[in-house]
């Protein structure tokens, strides 16, 4: 269970700081374009971690459905 509270933790602290950042952004250039840049920041770090981090799960859920099948 602490697993869970520690991703809850994670998830709770990076909604915050997302919301100084943005709010730091806004304050410097204005409310269209500081949530357009965050916006896009963003979204270009979820793709860039997508492409070069995230690993392809697939061959470790048909191991996972095998041994469910098998058993």
């Amino acid at each position: 269970m602490l697993v869970n509270g520690i991703n809850e933790f994670s998830g709770y602290a990076a909604v915050a700081i997302a919301g100084v950042v943005t709010a730091y952004i806004v304050n410097l250039i204005g409310a269209r374009q500081g949530l357009f840049i965050f916006g896009i920041v963003v979204m270009t770090l979820g793709l860039l971690s997508s492409i070069f981090y995230v690993k392809e799960t697939t061959y470790h859920a048909l191991s996972c459905i095998k041994e469910t099948i098998l058993q």
